[in-house]
């Protein structure tokens, strides 16, 4: 990792150092704004404020000072993903259909939610989906998988629609695949990563209170043509892969779609046929 001098400066200064200062002062509370990459005003005031609090020189320049302090807590060491449960709490989503047999439940629906989200749990109570996996890697268990949400289209009535923070590209690396109305391009955090095991043991409970089992962990892409870079190949390696390996599921096969969807491309999994734009 560069930990250079980071500054704000004319031409702004960008690139994974500062992706990865933007993660730390979100876990130490002092969330600049959206994690993209870029040294601008808001990074700045959060790094003076960080100063200010930890007692070191209150200039808004990242240093070896500052970056030593930022690091003392390794995002990696201290993260352990947790799990919060706000389902009926709130009123239902917009996209609440009705109530369902939990027992006709047999897949995941992945999707990027494509946008930034807050790291309050509480503030997740609009998601149209079940389930919500924030920056920080905090899995939020939003809506009861027995409400039918109409989150993924065809797809919707048997699956529960797990949506994870950020806007990430269709293929990681192409700024093409991008959706531009939503800040980015984000990337996997460490939390998020680790929040795997969080993940599957609630859906493990919920199995066995509910009687369902998962027999195809899906993406949204596979239901509807405007949703092409949804999750993204970084969640589907990360999450879909390990899911289906995890559940001994499937992902329905190398032509599967419905309706207008479209497969999982080989740039997502090598195993597959279509192409990502086909």
């Amino acid at each position: 990792m560069d930990h250079r001098t980071l500054r704000l400066k004319k031409p702004m200064m960008h690139g994974p150092a500062v992706r990865r200062l933007q993660e730390q002062l979100d876990f130490f509370g002092y969330d600049e704004g959206p994690n993209d990459g870029i040294y601008g005003p808001a990074t700045a005031t959060a790094v003076r404020t960080f100063q200010a609090a930890r007692k070191l020189k209150v200039d808004g320049i990242c240093g070896p000072d500052t970056w030593a302090e930022i690091m003392s807590d390794p995002f990696e060491q201290t993260m352990t993903p947790t799990f919060i449960d706000i389902s009926g709490t709130h009123p239902h989503p917009k996209l609440y259909k009705c109530q369902r047999d939990p027992s006709r439940i047999d897949s995941i629906v992945l999707h990027q939610t494509g946008c930034q989200m807050p790291e309050s749990p509480a503030r997740w109570s609009r998601l149209n989906a079940d389930i919500g996996i924030t920056r920080r890697g905090t899995v939020v268990l939003v809506n009861e998988f027995e409400d039918w949400i109409w989150n993924a289209q065809g797809l919707s009535p048997n699956s529960i629609g797990i949506e994870i923070a950020g806007n990430f590209e269709g293929i990681e690396g192409n700024s093409k695949t991008l959706w531009k109305g939503g800040g980015g391009p984000d990337y996997m955090t460490t939390g998020q990563g680790m929040a795997i095991d969080v993940l599957v043991d609630l859906l493990e409970r919920q199995m066995e209170r509910l009687g369902f089992e998962i027999k195809h962990v899906l993406a949204h892409r596979q239901s509807s043509k405007t949703r092409t870079a949804d999750p993204g190949s970084e969640i589907w390696r990360t999450f879909g892969l390990a899911l289906q390996s995890r559940f001994d599921a499937d992902d329905g096969g190398d032509q599967f779609f419905v309706g207008s969807g479209r497969p999982i491309p080989r740039e997502w999994d090598e195993r597959r046929s279509t192409r990502y734009w086909s």
